[in-house]
């Protein structure tokens, strides 16, 4: 059912026709160049940079734009069949073949993916058909487009008409062998459950699903929670929003045949204003994280003044217990996904799957060890993951911070305000030292490449020490609600947060509305500099006063509804469905048979596809992965505390 689903979407991404001569992306039929050619069929993707002066500048930079958003005119997208570029050439003389080739030359832009990390594989192909491929491009943008100029084609990955799936390759193996054991294990502890056998052992407990489902179901009714609930339904909110996103970006990062049309909906000024503000979903999450931390530190100190050694260590082991197993699993998944059996590379196979698998097998420690949000690795594996690492980094810091309060409670506001200030200065000194804009912008010269070497996404949006003011802001909230709900502090006589009420809404206002100036004047940078200060940080404020006004009012229409039992269970799937979203899209539009277009239907379908399958496929993962790998490994933890002999 789930291969039906995905070749069913991927039909519907169709092709249509472009304007732009010659084309950006143009690709061989895959599909036939397999039917004629069987066995001997080679299919290769390549790069094709032109010789025609400045284009991105001059024919690109109109009615005194600053932010040039296009796609560069002289880097084009070709897929060749290689074997209809032999006949084409073959047929050509000696002299036009000569007069064809193109030398390779000189290029300032970053123009193709590091073919490193699969050169011993492409190396045979670009030794025998490098100049073939040269010269036959040449000769297609003459015969079909009337080009005077060359340009130098350059080989990025080929794939012939074998079966990937048949080779031995031990990680997929592995991968393999743990679906494997999953499956065995789920299939004992459920045969277990329901013939009443070992139904206390560890294992049979955490694998029967029946009682998964009883917890996955379950509703707690502690205090604490029903404070809290509408929190499930607000990650459910957010966690559509950054899907949507991330299908909206799809096209801007596949070859489309219709560039000229993500062209015109990038520069509108509508579209400008949303992709600027994509970076607020994100932000929230990062403050609900703050904010529950708080919340339940402050409860444990109450119930408990004296913590127990080895309090903060648990939280740690039990943070990377719940986040571990379906990262590495799906992490895992990644790394093989264009290799397993039944997937068979499309047209865009390349794209999706084979790129990213052969990027993960080089750069999986920064993952594994939760650092590749960092700017230190040009080329990501996995790429949403930057935000489980930026979560979990901060994570560290607020537990450091609440051991200090632990220790030290008078200590808590200099903490708050001092790194408050930081976490302002930190983002606002590697800005101005690089230059670097307010916003993020959609630059189609740098979208194909997943927005891995994006100055603002790298230097900005993803290091966790650039997100502090969002966690801060979550933990102040949490210190706040605790103030409030034990007669502690009355914030109605407090100067800061009545100015706060007052100006929070016009700054916001005002941090939004010049966006589009960005885009079109030259600002000073001391402007861009303030612009963002009060860009990332307007939108902090704005949600934990709102979380404070929650603490303070009853339950409104709104927070009912999040706080729905429907809301809340669906909210505790939506830790698997953000990470394994992405692999579901990958596999999407590896099924298409021809390249994407954009329109706002097909990004419809895209997004009830990855929505609706990211959410049906995180159900068994919550039931068999997250929830008893979990289980299991807690109890494990608890074992291994305990006193031998007790």
């Amino acid at each position: 059912m789930l291969s039906v689903w995905l070749v069913a979407t991927g039909t519907i991404l169709q092709l249509a026709s472009g304007s732009i001569v010659p084309p950006l992306f143009d690709y061989d039929s895959l599909t036939q160049c397999r039917q004629d050619h069987a066995a001997a069929a080679v299919f290769c993707y390549v790069k094709v940079i032109t010789k025609i002066d400045d284009p991105f500048r001059s024919a690109l930079d109109v009615n005194g734009t600053r932010v040039v958003q296009q796609f560069r005119r002289n880097l084009l997208d070709h897929a060749i069949c290689v074997q209809d570029c032999e006949r084409e050439v073959a047929a050509l003389s000696e002299q036009d073949r000569d007069r064809l080739y193109c030398e390779e030359f000189p290029v300032e832009f970053r123009h193709i993916f590091s073919t490193s990390y699969w050169q011993e594989q492409l190396e045979p192909y670009q030794k025998k058909y490098s100049k073939l491929i040269n010269i036959c491009v040449n000769n297609r943008l003459e015969q079909r487009y009337n080009l005077a100029y060359h340009g130098y084609s350059k080989i990025e990955y080929c794939l012939d008409n074998k079966s990937a799936t048949e080779t031995y390759d031990v990680l997929k193996m592995t991968f393999i062998a743990i679906v494997s054991a999953l499956f065995v294990t789920c299939l004992y502890a459920n045969l277990c459950d329901l013939f009443d056998k070992n139904g206390e052992s560890t294992i049979v407990s955490s694998f029967s699903l029946r009682r998964t489902w009883t917890n996955f179901t379950e509703v707690s009714k502690s205090d604490l929670y029903k404070d809290f609930a509408y929190i499930d339904g607000l990650r459910v909110v957010i966690n559509f929003v950054i899907l949507y996103g991330h299908c909206v970006i799809v096209p801007t990062n596949m070859p489309v045949d219709n560039p000229e049309d993500l062209e015109q909906y990038s520069t509108e000024v509508a579209t400008r204003y949303l992709t600027t503000m994509f970076a607020f979903p994100v932000q929230i999450f990062f403050t609900i994280s703050g904010l529950l931390l708080m919340v339940n530190f402050l409860r444990d100190i109450k119930r408990k003044p004296n913590l127990e050694a080895g309090y903060f260590r648990s939280k740690i082991v039990n943070r990377l217990i719940r986040l571990l197993p379906v990262y590495y699993f799906f992490l895992l998944a990644a790394t093989v996904g264009a290799i397993l059996p039944g997937v068979e590379l499309g047209l865009l196979g390349y794209t999706v799957l084979v790129r990213e698998q052969q990027i993960c097998r080089s750069n999986w420690w920064s993952n594994v060890l939760m650092i590749n949000n960092l700017p230190f690795y040009e080329d990501q594996c996995f790429c949403h993951g930057w935000y489980l690492g930026a979560d979990l980094q901060l994570f560290l810091l607020g537990l450091s911070m609440l051991w200090v309060i632990w220790k030290f409670p008078r200590a808590a506001k200099v903490l708050f305000w001092g790194l408050g200030v930081v976490s302002i200065v930190i983002p606002a000194v590697i800005l101005y030292r690089n230059g670097i804009e307010s916003v993020m912008t959609t630059r189609h010269s740098q979208t194909p490449f997943l927005f891995m070497y994006d100055e603002w996404v790298r230097e900005i949006y993803q290091p966790s020490y650039n997100n502090i003011n969002s966690f801060i802001g979550g933990l102040i909230a949490g210190y706040l609600y605790h103030q409030i709900k034990h007669n502690k502090l009355n914030l109605n006589n407090s100067w800061l947060y009545n100015l706060m009420l007052k100006i929070a809404t016009p700054l916001f206002v005002l941090s939004i509305l010049p966006i589009n100036l960005f885009f079109t004047h030259n600002v000073p940078q001391w402007g861009i500099l303030l612009h963002s200060i009060l860009h990332r940080n307007m939108i902090v404020v704005m949600v934990c006063l709102g979380y404070i006004k929650c603490f303070q009012s009853p339950k409104g229409w709104a927070r009912r509804l999040l706080s729905s039992r429907v809301m809340t269970t669906t909210g505790k799937l939506c830790y698997s469905s953000y990470v394994l979203h992405t692999l579901l899209i990958r596999y999407i539009v590896n099924n298409s048979p021809a390249l994407l277009h954009f329109s706002a239907g097909d990004v419809t379908v895209l997004t009830l596809a990855t929505v609706g399958l990211s959410y049906v496929v995180s159900v068994p993962v919550y039931l068999t992965i997250e929830q008893p790998i979990s289980t299991v490994l807690k109890n494990w933890y608890s074992s291994s505390k305990k006193p031998k002999g007790a």
